[in-house]
């Protein structure tokens, strides 16, 4: 075996990370395992975002939004994760629009610059780019052939 075939075995799967198959094509094992790993990270993310909201971590404009808007999209992930409902995966692809919208209004910290804030705009397009997957997942899920 080569590197390659390491590498693709230990990190591409098309049933554990089937990222790049298209949702029509996906089996409820490959969507279930997306959708497990998106809630996972979503969750987690945002459960600290919100507990640091909370204990006013930096100087945080409007901590307590932050902090309730976090928490919502915990829970969201979380029954994401549980459901599979296209509910909760449509709050789950409100965070960047939000996000985005966050950093029109107070503007990004004063510390950062230009090549950090076009990696955060960069990396919150692709995240909201991603978000309408999710959406499309959830929402095809029950019609999915299954295993």
């Amino acid at each position: 075996m080569s590197w390659f075939d390491y590498i693709r075995k230990y990190v591409w799967s098309e049933e554990k990370t089937p990222y790049l198959v298209p949702v029509g094509m996906l089996s409820r094992t490959q969507a279930r395992n997306e959708l497990f790993s998106f809630s996972v990270l979503m969750a987690a993310f945002f459960f600290v975002i919100g507990l640091l909201a909370l204990l006013g971590f930096g100087s945080l404009a409007g901590a307590p939004a932050v902090a309730g808007y976090s928490f919502v999209l915990c829970s969201s992930a979380i029954a994401l994760g549980a459901t599979r409902h296209r509910a909760a995966a449509v709050i789950c692809a409100t965070a960047p629009p939000v996000f985005l919208a966050y950093l029109i209004v107070y503007g990004f910290p004063p510390a950062l610059h230009m090549p950090d804030k076009l990696l955060i705009g960069a990396v919150t397009l692709l995240l909201g780019l991603y978000g309408f997957r999710v959406v499309a997942i959830a929402k095809a899920y029950p019609g999915l052939r299954p295993d």
